[in-house]
């Protein structure tokens, strides 16, 4: 994850926040966090990449609904391990 990371950061201080080319390293960052089990970690991530994603290159990009799709999937992982755990 830390590879990512810097990735993510790098591509935010050189190209921005709003550049197109920084959308996937934070992506790629959240599903590092997702693969180790860290979904609170995961799910800000995805949720920023999306909104960014939405006002940058539209709502109907494909970009925007892997985004979206995957940002889906660790919140309902997230929800049935917290539902899990309350059991």
């Amino acid at each position: 994850m830390t590879l990512s990371g810097r990735t993510s950061a790098w591509s935010e201080r050189v190209l921005g926040a709003d550049h197109p080319s920084t959308l996937q390293p934070r992506v790629n960052l959240a599903s590092a966090y997702v693969d180790a089990g860290q979904l609170s970690m995961a799910i800000p991530l995805f949720e920023r990449a999306l909104a960014d994603s939405e006002r940058v290159l539209g709502a109907d990009h494909t970009f925007t609904e892997a985004a979206r799709n995957k940002a889906a999937e660790a919140t309902a992982t997230l929800m049935g391990k917290r539902q899990d755990d309350a059991q």
